[in-house]
């Protein structure tokens, strides 16, 4: 198999972007423009008790990002907050107020968010307007032409698993930190869309925060107001 890539690059780079395409999606890759997954997690409530994560995220590559998390305690919401990007506007919306953040500090960070969440699905990589290079034989940089700042490094793992590392913007506490996603256990399927069972995010030295893909969608059509959050 191979998947027509329009990326530029070196051979080896797009070489192992072939291998993480076969990997992840066998003979039939999905062109992938857009992306809504449900995920859930478990945390720690009050006094250490388990409470449960819910989250519904949605990528679009045009540059568009949303994040919906919510966490309950024997069915009792604990706070839920909801996060938003679109034409480099970032939003943030937590216990009925929303703030919007358009520091290019801010702006850059969350794009390298999306960017890396993107990268985490591979064939976004495979389009007109990405440079991929090789860093070494298990991993290699993807780049926005466009926009060089958007940077993601993609590493190889056994099986030719992948994750991915960039810096984006954590908004708990509110600042910029280093970010892994990575894959976790067996393949699944949803309705042709192949993704892995788990998705595990790690930002700089915290535990990780492992989610569970109970549904995934790809290319949805996803209006453009559920990415603008209302501000006063």
């Amino acid at each position: 198999m191979s998947f027509l890539s329009l990326a530029r690059g070196d051979r080896e780079a797009r070489d192992l972007l072939q291998r993480a395409i076969r990997a992840r999606y066998g003979q039939r890759p999905i062109a992938i423009e857009s992306v809504r997954l449900s995920m859930t997690a478990r945390s720690k409530g009050p006094f250490g008790l388990p409470a449960q994560q819910t989250v519904t995220a949605a990528y679009v590559a045009e540059g568009r990002w949303r994040w919906d998390q919510s966490t309950k305690l024997f069915g009792f919401s604990l706070g839920q907050s909801e996060v938003a990007f679109i034409n480099d506007h970032y939003y943030e919306r937590a216990k009925n107020i929303s703030h919007q953040k358009d520091s290019p500090e801010t702006v850059q960070a969350v794009r390298r968010r999306l960017w890396s969440e993107l990268a985490f699905f591979l064939t976004p990589l495979t389009v007109l307007g990405v440079t991929v290079t090789t860093v070494d034989d298990h991993t290699f940089r993807a780049v926005r032409d466009l926009q060089p700042s958007d940077s993601a490094t993609i590493l190889l793992g056994e099986g030719d698993t992948v994750s991915v590392q960039t810096e984006a913007y954590r908004p708990t506490p509110g600042r910029v930190e280093p970010l892994t996603i990575s894959s976790q256990g067996e393949l699944q399927m949803f309705e042709g869309f192949i993704v892995p069972k788990r998705i595990v995010y790690r930002w700089g030295d915290a535990s990780a925060e492992v989610f569970t893909v109970i549904k995934a969608e790809a290319n949805p059509t996803i209006p453009v107001t559920d990415f603008i959050l209302s501000v006063p």
